[in-house]
Parts: structure tokens; C-alpha cells; sequence
């Protein structure tokens, strides 16, 4: 999810030698810098703040830090955070979500603790400090809550089920892949078009 500017045009990324496909799938890229991790970490912590009362399951969290990113591209369209988002079985998943999650826990800014949801196990995220201050800008903050009370008002398994349905580059992708999330902006009809001429090119090149 390599975003400097956010893919202007949204445009796939059409390879023209061997099998043609609706875009190159991405393996993390290997030029993170310590300016991503820190703004990953802001927007995990920004995203438990935003959960008044805690946040359960790692799944929600997931899918909040996926959301932010698209709800603030689609309104702005700006990079929310430049930090992989990867294909995980259930949907898109945070990139080295336990060494980041970890390392909020270390600062004193979040706690984790085992809960149980009826038989099962499962996590819950809590602020421990309210006070950390963040760069993110008051528009930024309401891409974060407005991804924050989508995930609230689902279950881990209708979000699963959402991603499973409408994400194209997680429909596309292997498990492990960076995901290119900006192509899940794509209109229906825009994404139609764009695979009728890939269909073309398959042609052209068989």
C-alpha cells in the first residue's frame, strides 16, 4: 500500500508480458521507513482511543486501520498511513501487527487483555493514556471514527464476510501480500470498463 500520492487516478497497474492480470500484487516493500512505523502505530493507538470503552478482537482492529486508510482517501484524497496493510485469511490485517501492538503496550499508551466472548477467546484493546498526542490533523480524525463506529456496529464475521464480497485486491491477492487498498476505490463501472480492455490485451498477447 505504497502511497506518496495516492494513485491520482486510481489506475491499475496492467502488466503487458506473460498472463495478464487486473494489477500487480505487491510483496511488502522493503523501504519502510521509521516515519511509517511511527504513524502506524499512531493510528493503531488513534483507533482504540476512537473506541470509546475498548476495542474487541484483533479482527475489528484490523479492519478499523483498512477502513481509515479508505474513508480517508476517499474523502480527502490524501495518504492516511503509509504502512503495509496485508492478506490474512479473514481480511486485510495490519503488517507486523504483534511487534506494533507490543510496542504500544511497552510506551504505556494501550493495554491488551485476554477476555472471553461466550466459549471462545478472545482480545480486548483499552487506552491507558488519553493524553498521547498524535499528528493527525481533526479531518483525519474523523476518517479514524468514522472507520472506529462502522467496525463497532458489525460482528468479526460480517466484516470478514464484507471483505470476502466487495475488496478487489483481497479477492486478488495470496496470503502475506501487501494489499493495494486504493483499488477497492474504483467505481463498479470504472472497474468494468477496465476489465473488458484487459480482456482485450489477454488476446492481444495469447
Amino acid at each position: 500500500m505504497h502511497c506518496p500520492a495516492v494513485r491520482a487516478d486510481l489506475s491499475l497497474q496492467i502488466k503487458t508480458t506473460g498472463p495478464v492480470t487486473l494489477w500487480s500484487i505487491d510483496m511488502i516493500r522493503d523501504d519502510i521507513s521509521d516515519a511509517d512505523r511511527e504513524k502506524a502505530l499512531q493510528l493503531m493507538y488513534e483507533i482504540i482511543r476512537q473506541s470509546k470503552g475498548g476495542l474487541q478482537g484483533k479482527a475489528r482492529l484490523f479492519k478499523a486501520f483498512y477502513l481509515a486508510n479508505l474513508i480517508h482517501a476517499h474523502n480527502a484524497p490524501v495518504c492516511l498511513c503509509d504502512w503495509p496493510i496485508v492478506k490474512m485469511p479473514n481480511g486485510p490485517g495490519i503488517h507486523e501487527f504483534p511487534a506494533l501492538i507490543a510496542e504500544l503496550v511497552d510506551r504505556g499508551w494501550v493495554e491488551q487483555r485476554d477476555i472471553q466472548i461466550g466459549p471462545y477467546p478472545s482480545t480486548e484493546f483499552r487506552v491507558v493514556r488519553e493524553d498521547v498526542a498524535t499528528t493527525f490533523s481533526e479531518t483525519e480524525k474523523e476518517s479514524i471514527r468514522g472507520a472506529v463506529e462502522y467496525v463497532r456496529s458489525k460482528t468479526a464475521s460480517e466484516l470478514s464476510d464484507e471483505t470476502h464480497e466487495f475488496s478487489r485486491t483481497w479477492q486478488e491477492s495470496d496470503i502475506g501480500a501487501a494489499l493495494d487498498v486504493y483499488v477497492d476505490l474504483i467505481r463498479e463501472t470504472e472497474f468494468q470498463k477496465r476489465e473488458q480492455a484487459i480482456e482485450e490485451l489477454k488476446k492481444i498477447f495469447r
